[in-house]
C-alpha cells in the first residue's frame, strides 16, 4: 500500500535529462534502437532563481543487451560536489514505453566521499535510501511491491513523453520512487499545458508540464502546500525536455534550474527576477566566479 501521508513539502530530484526520450517511437524495437543511438545531451545548471550559473550535467543512453538500455547521467557543481545516476530500463514487446527495473543515484561530497545514495530495484522490491549528510551514516530500507508504472529520477518523464507524444491533455497518474529521506513510493498526477506562455530560457513553442504528489482526498486540506514540478518541452525538437525547476537531491528544500545546451550551440544566461545575496545561491550552494568555467572532472562515482 501507498504511503501518502508523508512527502507533500516536496517532491524528489526530477531528471538532469529528460531529452533523452524525446525522439522515441512507438514500438519497443523502434524504441530500443532510437534510444541507444541517442546522442548525449548536455544541460547548464542555473541557481533556482537563474542569476549564477553553478554546474553543467550530461546524459546518454547505452544499450545492455537485447531489450535492455541503461540511462547514465553526471552532474558536476562548481562547488565540486556532483551526483551520478543510473536507470536500467527494460523493452517488452507490446509495450509502447520501457519500464525500469533497477535504479540508481549517488550524491558526492567534494572529496569524493558519499553524501546521499537511493536504489530501489523493482524486480525484488528492495529499496536502500543513505543519508551520511551531517557526517552520521543513516541507512533505511524498505520493500515494496512496485507497480509496473513506477518511475524514478531521469526515468520519470518517460510516461510524460508519450503522453505528450499522443496527444493526452488530461492529467497523467504514475507512481514513483523516493527518498524522503526513508524509502517512499508515491501517486504523482501530471497536468499537461499545452497552452502555456512562452518559456523565457528557451526559444520555441513549448509546452510545460505541471506535477505534484496526488494524495487523495487529503488534496482538500493540503493543496495549498503541495510542491509543483514545472518541466518545459520543445515539440519541434521531438518534444524533447529543455529545463525547468528541479531539487537538487531527493526530498530536498535546495533547488536548481536546468536549461538545455542546444546541439552545437550556446545559452545565455538566464535573466534572474530576484537577485541572488552577495557570495550566497538561493541553492546554498558558495557563489562561482563570475565568468563560469567547466567543472574539473573528480573520479569516478563509486557505487553505495
Amino acid at each position: 500500500m501507498l504511503d501518502r501521508r508523508a512527502n507533500a513539502k516536496r517532491l524528489s530530484s526530477w531528471a538532469l535529462a529528460m531529452a533523452l526520450f524525446a525522439a522515441a517511437g512507438s514500438s519497443g524495437g523502434a524504441l530500443c534502437a532510437e534510444w541507444a543511438d541517442f546522442p548525449p545531451t548536455n544541460f547548464k545548471i542555473y541557481s533556482e532563481d537563474g542569476s549564477q550559473l553553478i554546474g553543467d550535467s550530461h546524459y546518454h543512453v547505452e544499450r545492455l543487451g537485447s531489450g535492455r538500455l541503461q540511462l547514465h547521467g553526471e552532474n558536476h557543481y562548481q562547488n565540486a560536489q556532483y551526483d551520478s545516476e543510473s536507470d536500467t530500463l527494460e523493452i517488452n514487446p507490446g509495450e509502447p514505453i520501457p519500464l525500469l527495473k533497477k535504479f540508481s543515484h549517488v550524491f558526492y561530497k567534494p572529496d569524493h566521499s558519499l553524501l546521499l545514495a537511493g536504489t530501489a530495484d523493482l524486480q525484488t522490491g528492495e529499496a536502500v535510501c543513505i543519508n551520511d549528510e551531517n557526517a552520521r551514516s543513516e541507512r533505511y530500507t524498505d520493500h515494496f511491491d512496485f507497480p509496473p508504472d513506477t518511475y524514478a529520477g531521469a526515468s520519470i518523464l518517460i510516461p510524460m513523453m508519450q503522453a505528450l507524444r499522443s496527444g493526452v491533455n488530461a492529467p497523467i497518474r504514475m507512481h514513483f520512487f523516493d527518498c524522503t529521506p526513508k524509502p517512499k513510493l508515491l501517486t504523482i498526477e501530471a497536468t499537461p499545458k499545452r497552452s502555456s506562455p512562452a518559456w523565457q530560457y528557451y526559444p520555441g513553442q513549448l509546452i510545460e508540464i505541471q506535477a505534484k504528489p496526488d494524495l487523495g482526498w487529503l488534496d482538500l486540506i493540503a493543496a495549498p502546500f503541495l510542491p509543483t514540478m514545472h518541466a518545459w518541452f520543445n515539440p519541434s525538437e521531438g518534444f524533447s525536455y529543455v529545463g525547468g525547476g528541479i531539487n537538487r537531491y531527493f526530498y530536498s528544500r535546495v533547488h536548481v534550474m536546468l536549461v538545455k545546451v542546444k546541439p552545437g550551440g550556446q545559452i545565455a544566461p538566464p535573466t534572474a527576477t530576484q537577485p541572488a545575496s552577495e557570495g550566497t545561491h538561493t541553492d546554498g550552494l558558495a557563489a562561482p566566479a563570475a565568468t563560469a568555467t567547466a567543472p574539473t572532472r573528480p573520479a569516478a562515482p563509486r557505487s553505495p
